[in-house]
């Protein structure tokens, strides 16, 4: 029986052009800070698939787990993820309210830049996004403020962590920006 401690992770190529577009809307609205979006996949699935079976300890450890994963740790070095990690406040929902996130995201810009589009744009690009990264059993996990030290710790940090059973695959979209 594997937990989600014995999962090590494989960094992923972002090659669909929906994650391109969603993201090429969203960088110029946040010119004085960052986005970070990254993908990882299981370097042994039977880990993984184990982990998803018997490790029931709630969505705190699961986060927690995926977090503080050294290989994680390794290919999110520029997150500065403290050590240990202290889960900061999350809050979990599905993939069709992320899309829903994303769309306000868009919308309400960065600190100097509002979305240039139609708010029926903004759907589209939120909802292919949603489409590329996801299934309809994707959990999703908010975290609203700073939480490392990448963050600029102003009112535009927000974080995404997605996890994928279906697809074997984690997300994490980090967003911060400052006036």
């Amino acid at each position: 029986m594997m937990l989600w401690s014995d999962v090590h992770y494989a960094e992923q190529p972002l090659t669909d052009a929906r994650l391109e577009a969603y993201l090429a809307a969203l960088r110029p609205l946040y010119p004085n800070g960052r986005v970070l979006l990254r993908c990882f996949q299981p370097t042994d699935a039977a880990a993984f698939h184990s982990a998803s079976r018997h490790d029931w300890r709630g969505r705190d450890h699961l986060l927690s787990s995926f977090l503080n994963a050294p290989s994680i740790r390794a290919f999110l070095g520029e997150l500065q993820i403290p050590s240990p990690l202290r889960l900061p406040a999350f809050h979990c929902y599905s993939a069709y309210e992320m899309e829903g996130t994303l769309t306000v995201t868009l919308l309400r810009g960065g600190a100097y830049q509002m979305f240039p589009g139609t708010e029926d744009k903004a759907r589209r690009l939120s909802r292919e996004f949603v489409a590329a990264i996801g299934h309809d059993y994707t959990q999703v996990f908010s975290i609203e403020g700073a939480w490392t030290g990448w963050f600029l710790d102003v009112a535009w940090d927000s974080s995404f962590v997605v996890y994928d059973p279906q697809g074997m695959r984690w997300w994490i979209l980090c967003l911060t920006d400052t006036d």
